[in-house]
This record gives structure tokens, sequence and C-alpha cells, in this order.
């Protein structure tokens, strides 16, 4: 149907579930989380070592390590995302998540 191609994959995990962003030996993750505002935000989380690990809080220095070890750690540098004038907070938000996914997705076919 016209819905077959257009779906998100979710992890359950302590209870919570966290929408797959990418699959590999390092996996990455979404989950949506109050801001204590009346809002919410999406934070970034990862495992190692599959699908099945555990889910941790993704920063950007675990991303860095990995990259520094497969000496991918000067090219992620030199691909940091600009901003642009036209960028609000969740477009330049989205360009740095396209380069950790990026980079994983880079990482996980070197593995």
């Amino acid at each position: 149907g016209e819905y077959d191609s257009n779906f998100d994959l979710y992890r359950g995990f302590s209870g919570e579930a966290y929408k797959v962003i990418t699959v590999g030996n390092i996996c990455m993750f979404s989950h949506r989380q109050a801001t204590g505002n009346g809002g919410e935000k999406d934070v970034l989380y990862y495992c190692e070592g599959g699908i099945n690990g555990e889910i941790k809080k993704f920063k950007e220095n675990d991303l860095e390590g990995w990259l520094e070890k497969a000496n991918l750690l000067d090219a992620y540098n030199k691909d940091k995302p600009k901003r642009e004038f036209k960028d609000d907070v969740s477009g330049f938000y989205n360009k740095e998540v396209s380069r950790y996914i990026k980079y994983i997705d880079i990482l996980n076919k070197k593995k």
C-alpha cells in the first residue's frame, strides 16, 4: 500500500521506546523527552555491539573517540556543518544529526 515504505522502527529498552535511526555495530536512536516547560525535544542515544546493546545517551565526544581510532576525525572536523542565515534551531540541529549519522554509517561499514 501507500505506507509500505514509510514507517519507523522502535526498540524497547528499560520501559521506553527509542526510534531507530541507524543500525550496525553502532546503532543510533532518538527519544522524545519532556523539556520541563511543557514541551518536548528529541534526545540522541546509541548502543554498541549491534541492536541489542545497552542504550546510552549520545555524546559527540564518544563519536569523536571512535573516529579518532579509525583515523577519520580530521575528515569529520572538516565536514562540520556551517550555520546559514536561513537555518533555524531545528534546521541546524538536523544538519548536525545528519553528520553524526553519516560518520556512524562509515564506521559501521569499516567493521
